[in-house]
């Protein structure tokens, strides 16, 4: 089939400029976006010891749960504009834009200017990679960082060169360390496009595939390992690992468990991930992400974060992969296949995964841009000028892509009103008999108007996407979909008749009575004051830069500490006050504060004139030291 001239028209600037406004606008208003990884930025800034490690507190006492990589790109943009909520999230908005950028330098040389065109439309208007990339969150620059390696890969096998592979397969590597495991999902389409792509004999291709992912390996572990061998004497602790190794965070609570949804020895801490307190969600599942199935991604619950186009983009795909023959295995049909190993090794964890959040989403949405901007080529071509079953595939995509856009849409009608219900509804349906009935008469319709059925069906992951804007969203655990009233998005994207499922500790502010309290009494201790749950201790740290013991790291039940340890600090002077709240973790670390309060003298509320008091209790502990 050859290329045509282009039939879509919009240009990529204005494509770049809406993915700008959907990733930008408003972040100004955000305070401390996602403050758990705000106050590492703080942190990261004070020292190359806590930048190195990723430490959550000044002090270097725990890491926060993920590799640096992305903070350390956070904190040069802090470092550059000062740490705020919008200096943080800049990175990941930026890269959100960058991805839209590269999908069209992906799909262009072999589909087209008019596919690229609506590829990176198609990605920009995904509602999921709005919302992630207006929060500090790490999916968005993960995402383009994958994308880089497969512009890489394409080009290298392009060019019949090995370096760029080996260097796609080293991007893959610096994901491992933006978010572990999770980079790894795109393995399959890396290694099955290189197989059928590159072009040398098997044994200098297997060679070089042994080479890559030795380069993958090298670069994937050389943190981990790097950190995991040195003494934990002097360094963090690992965030949220049972046995402060970095490795057994990426295979446990950052890999297997995401899996298996096995919330760990205290049963509570692996269900803990990216600002999550535990908490059940309504709507399905833990996290109110569906009941497990091969329809898990269609229901309410996650449908509008990346699903909107995935009817559209497997007929395309189909329709382009149809004339795939022994003899006849071009480019197209190459990389059709590689944004179908992205997407459906994806779709599969999707559906089968104990537990994650529905910004991880945001690893569908490239294969299904992909897909749905070039099977939109091949199909509306094969309509215009083929015969045969295959000049059907158009007009089902569209209605099958509108039936279930209806479906969806229905879920919130009593949110978003009638009328988007309907209007998209019958867009769809009135497009879709139009394309049959010119096809029955055997008239043809000009190529803007196949353009134009699409972007019909981009008309609801556009306004989904707008959500985080005009209602708002948690920076903690975004997501799209109509909010409930108010604006304060307290069920986010959930479908009318769901239970709120907001999660995410509230953050606590900083008590200036306490602070000065505490600054006025403190003896040179290293830590400010100890705390039970990271929240307590983030305003202190964001907003004076003071060093803040999490005892239990994020969850609350880090074995970080015994109460020999703990005592042994105290005894070093390494901390002086504990202030003890409720939620403050189980297990071992319930032993802790039963420590501090034997061996520790009560504060009253008084001493630091905390109105209303501060959400728990102040312990001096002095000890011989």
């Amino acid at each position: 089939m050859n290329r045509i001239k282009p039939s879509f028209d919009l240009p990529l600037s204005f494509i770049a400029m809406l993915s700008a406004w959907l990733n930008i606008y408003g972040i100004w208003n955000e305070t401390n976006a996602n403050a758990y990884y705000t106050a590492a930025v703080t942190s990261m800034l004070q020292n190359p010891h806590n930048f190195f490690f990723g430490s959550f507190d000044p002090g270097g006492f725990v890491t926060v749960d993920k590799p640096p990589v992305v903070f350390w790109i956070q904190t040069a943009s802090a470092a550059v504009f000062g740490v705020h909520g919008w200096s943080v999230i800049l990175p990941q908005a930026l890269a959100g834009v960058g991805s839209v950028l590269l999908i069209y330098a992906l799909v262009k040389p072999s589909f087209g200017i008019g596919a690229a065109r609506l590829s990176a439309l198609a990605l920009a208007c995904t509602p999921i990679a709005a919302a992630v990339s207006r929060t500090n969150n790490i999916d968005s620059m993960l995402v383009f960082t994958l994308l880089a390696g497969a512009w890489l890969l394409f080009s290298g096998v392009r060019r019949g060169k090995l370096w760029p592979v080996m260097g796609a397969f080293a991007l893959i590597g610096v994901g491992f360390n933006m978010k572990m495991l999770q980079a790894y999902m795109v393995l399959p389409a890396f290694y099955l496009f290189y197989l059928i792509a590159f072009r040398t004999n098997w044994k200098k291709k297997v060679g070089g595939l042994a080479a890559a992912t030795a380069v993958l390996l090298a670069v994937s572990l050389s943190w981990p390992v790097a950190v995991d061998s040195i003494p934990a004497s002097q360094r963090p602790y690992i965030g949220s690992s049972q046995t402060n190794s970095v490795l057994e965070l990426a295979f446990g609570y950052d890999g297997i468990s995401r899996l298996t949804g096995n919330r760990g020895q205290d049963g509570v801490r692996a269900a803990q991930p990216d600002g999550m307190d535990g908490r059940g969600g309504g709507g399905g599942g833990s996290f109110g992400t569906g009941t497990k199935g091969a329809f898990r991604l269609f229901q309410p619950e996650l449908a509008g974060q990346a699903s909107w186009l995935i009817p559209f983009a497997f007929a395309g795909a189909g329709g382009i992969l149809a004339s795939l023959r022994k003899r006849h295995f071009t480019v197209r049909h190459q990389e059709t296949l590689f944004w179908l190993a992205w997407l459906i090794p994806g779709m599969i964890f999707f559906s089968i995964a104990g537990f994650f959040h529905h910004y991880y989403l945001i690893m569908l949405a490239p294969p299904v841009a992909a897909l749905a901007g070039a099977g939109w080529q091949d199909l509306q071509i094969r309509y215009r000028s083929g015969s045969g079953w295959l000049v059907w595939l158009f007009p089902s995509a569209t209605g099958a892509t509108t039936a279930l856009q209806w479906y969806m849409i229905h879920s919130f009608q009593s949110r978003i009103g009638a009328g988007w219900y309907w209007g998209i509804a019958g867009a769809g349906i009135l497009a879709t008999l139009l394309l049959i009935a010119l096809k029955l008469e055997k008239r043809s319709i000009p190529p803007v108007a196949a353009a134009v059925a699409l972007l019909m069906l981009l008309a609801g992951p556009l306004y989904w996407a707008a959500t985080p804007i005009t209602y708002g969203q948690s920076a903690q655990l975004p997501e799209a979909g109509p909010g409930s009233a108010g604006g304060n998005n307290r069920n986010g994207g959930q479908p009318d008749g769901t239970a709120s499922r907001l999660g995410g500790r509230n953050n606590e502010s900083l008590n200036e009575g306490l602070y000065a309290y505490l600054k006025e009494h403190q003896q040179g201790e290293k830590f400010l004051f100890a705390a039970t749950r990271y929240s307590t201790a983030v305003p202190y740290i964001i907003e004076k830069g003071e060093a803040v013991m999490a005892m239990g790291g994020y969850s609350g039940s880090d074995p970080i500490l015994t109460a020999e340890s703990l005592q042994t600090l105290v005894e070093q002077g390494a901390v002086r006050f504990f202030l003890l709240t409720g939620g403050g973790g189980g297990g071992s670390n319930s032993g802790l504060t039963q420590w501090v309060i034997r061996n520790g003298k009560e504060i009253p509320a008084s001493a630091y004139s905390a109105a209303g008091g501060i959400g728990g209790t102040l312990y001096e502990v002095v000890l011989d030291r």
